[in-house]
């Protein structure tokens, strides 16, 4: 029996085949790996961060989650769940949806949704030592987690939206989606 040098290759080519297959998923699960390890430390990173400056002010978590359970809410029940009546502060949660300078004060307006039916719009007042590291990473921020005192809290009346088509006059239609505005102050701030 003769052996060539095509015996050779084939199971060479195979087995480097099936090597470099087996190194890229072994590759491919150890990055993932890595990362997700990565990003659980920074989770337990900013919870702890959170934890912190929450008991420094003596903050509880915003009931905000309960409030669609049952039947409409009325703004009485956002007042309770935010603390606005009993001035304690709370930790929200939201979506960055713009930051304005007014008079040396920044305000962040957040956008909250997790709530359910219902849409709560932060309008937060904040010193620039707040909202200055905010600036600087506004590109990669998801969303906040924030120490706030809730000065007030009150029902949008209403929002028209509508769209310009030729030269018609905009179709206007009324939202009865109204979101409830809650204005107050941050006390701090954990990016997410």
């Amino acid at each position: 029996m003769k052996i060539s040098l095509n015996d050779f290759i084939i199971p060479v080519i195979v087995l480097g085949a099936a090597g470099w297959w087996g190194y890229s998923t072994w590759s491919a699960h150890v990055e993932k790996s890595n990362a997700e390890q990565a990003r659980l430390a920074a989770a337990s990173r900013e919870d702890r961060a959170l934890a912190e400056i929450a008991h420094q002010h003596q903050a509880t978590r915003a009931l905000t989650a309960r409030l669609s359970e049952s039947g409409p809410v009325f703004t009485y029940q956002v007042q309770n769940a935010l603390s606005a009546a009993t001035g304690k502060a709370v930790i929200i949660s939201g979506r960055l949806a713009d930051i304005e300078k007014r008079d040396g004060l920044y305000l962040l307006h957040l956008t909250d949704s997790s709530t359910g039916s219902i849409v709560i719009r932060y309008v937060l007042e904040c010193d620039p030592k707040i909202a200055e590291p905010i600036i600087a990473k506004r590109s990669g921020i998801n969303s906040l987690t924030a120490v706030v005192l809730v000065s007030s809290v009150e029902k949008a009346e209403f929002k028209l939206s509508g769209a310009k088509s030729g030269d018609r006059e905009p179709n206007l239609l009324l939202d009865d989606s109204s979101p409830f505005i809650a204005r107050g102050r941050c006390l701090e701030v954990v990016v997410r």
